[in-house]
């Protein structure tokens, strides 16, 4: 999407800027540029796939197992990933098959998880049609909101391009490490610029960061979680009487608010 200014700001650079629909391509001064219409691009549509138990299995009675299995029909240059499912099938016996997104060998094998609720064991036999698999859209035709230029020394896919404002691993606490770095400072990690503390008693702040590090820092290895043996109390009486709740008649109150 171009804004009228952002090509006037081209316009004043000495840059014309010309647009050409029919070979999708847009000419900006010298340089030459593929148009993507998002429009245009259709996903192909993936008929679901057969997925076999590989040899005979037993699911043990009330739990989970994971079991191995192939998706037959699978062709080598299949996507990455296939979303596995239940494929409903009529059976005496009474499993399911867990919903899940799994990354295939280059033969099509891959595991699932089956849950067996009942009592009794269940005995599968081999090639026996247990779920189904569906690729999912293919990484090189999928459009990326964001593309980020790495560094030279990493090898580029454009599939596992993370735009930041979603990379929420990015966001999580960092543990920490065993040993600590050399030279690390915990109390480096405190800001005393606001404080109402004079800088002497900052210097005695810091030092009992320093020397009592594990009464403050969290196992989330940020400062401010206490570690002591102090906490918050109540203390129980013995045979104190129960908490009783009196019901106040309401023509009662009408006469008091009335008084």
């Amino acid at each position: 999407l171009l804004g009228s200014d952002f090509i006037r700001q081209l316009n004043r650079s000495g840059l014309p800027l010309s647009l050409d629909l029919h070979n999708h391509v847009i000419a900006i001064g010298e340089e030459h540029h593929n148009l993507v219409q998002v429009h245009n691009i259709t996903v192909q549509t993936e008929t679901p796939l057969h997925v076999l138990i590989d040899g005979d299995t037993v699911l043990p009675r009330r739990t989970t197992a994971v079991i191995r299995t192939k998706i037959r029909g699978l062709p080598p240059h299949a996507a990455m990933y296939v979303l596995i499912e239940d494929n409903q099938r009529v059976t005496d016996d009474l499993y399911v098959v867990g919903r899940a997104l799994v990354s295939p060998s280059t033969d099509g094998t891959c595991y699932i998880n089956i849950m067996n609720p009942s009592n009794t064991n269940i005995y599968i036999k081999d090639k026996t049609k247990i779920a189904k698999a569906t690729p999912v859209a293919y990484p090189e035709i999928q459009v990326l909101p964001v593309h980020q230029q790495p560094p030279d020394h990493i090898v580029y896919n454009p599939a596992n391009a993370v735009p930041p404002e979603a990379d929420w691993e990015a966001r999580l606490p960092h543990f920490p490490v065993y040993p600590p770095p050399k030279n690390f400072d915990i109390a480096a990690e405190i800001d005393l610029s606001a404080s109402a503390l004079n800088e002497e008693q900052k210097q005695q702040l810091r030092i009992i960061l320093r020397y009592h590090t594990d009464a403050f820092v969290g196992p989330d290895g940020h400062l401010g979680h206490y570690k002591g043996d102090i906490r918050h109390r109540i203390d129980l009486i013995d045979n104190a009487p129960d908490i009783r709740y009196i019901a106040y008649p309401w023509k009662n109150a009408k006469k008091s608010r009335n008084r």
